[in-house]
């Protein structure tokens, strides 16, 4: 339902933010301090997840927890793509 769709958004909506921030911030932050920050957050996220979560899934935690998580997998994901870039281009022949 509707509830759902809200967790699912705030999933989508962090990890786009956090795509966003990475691309910006890499260079003056640098790739390992970004990932590193990114692990915390998303560790943190689960557990937060991992306390709040019962049969209702409509409460504001929850909701917090989901958009931690995006942020973090959307930081890491992004990393991780700029980094093996260069790799799979020089595969290419």
């Amino acid at each position: 339902g509707a509830c759902g769709f809200v967790h699912g958004a705030a999933l989508s909506l962090a990890s786009f933010t956090a795509a966003v921030l990475v691309v910006r911030l890499q260079d003056r932050i640098g790739p390992r301090k970004i990932a590193r920050v990114a692990f915390i957050l998303t560790a943190a996220a689960l557990v937060l997840l991992a306390a709040v979560v019962r049969n209702d899934w409509a409460t504001f935690a929850v909701v917090v927890g989901m958009a931690a998580a995006g942020l973090g997998e959307g930081a890491l994901i992004t990393v991780l793509f700029n980094v093996f870039k260069p790799l799979l281009s020089a595969l290419d022949p």
